[in-house]
């Protein structure tokens, strides 16, 4: 057996990104989704942290299970609103544990 397969990890990645998907709450998601949309459209570039901190700001109850904001980021980038950067950036959320985290940047940015 093979002990490391980017395939395999790729497919294990994205069929976990699906099940986070169906079992995510609704409100929370639409939540999310507009919180991306608003910062897309005022920001060149922007991260998860700082997703995470509008949606603080706004009080948007957060669920028990938050692993589906990297769907919603993938969803972002196939609505053409984001696109991944190369570029990585330590957290700076205390439960994030200053795991990297990617750039994200606006494709619909207004001036």
């Amino acid at each position: 057996m093979k002990v490391r397969s980017f395939e395999e990890a790729r497919r294990r990645r994205d069929e976990a990104i699906a099940r986070g998907q169906v079992n995510a709450d609704r409100k929370f998601m639409y939540a999310v989704d507009a919180t991306i949309y608003y910062l897309a459209t005022t920001l060149d570039e922007f991260t998860t942290d700082d997703l995470w901190e509008h949606l603080a700001e706004a009080e948007v109850a957060i669920p028990a299970e938050t692993r589906s904001i990297g769907g919603a980021m993938k969803r972002a980038q196939g609505n053409g609103w984001i696109s991944p950067t190369p570029k990585f950036i330590a957290s700076e959320r205390p439960v994030a544990h200053c795991k990297p985290i990617r750039v994200w940047q606006s494709r619909i940015v207004e001036p």
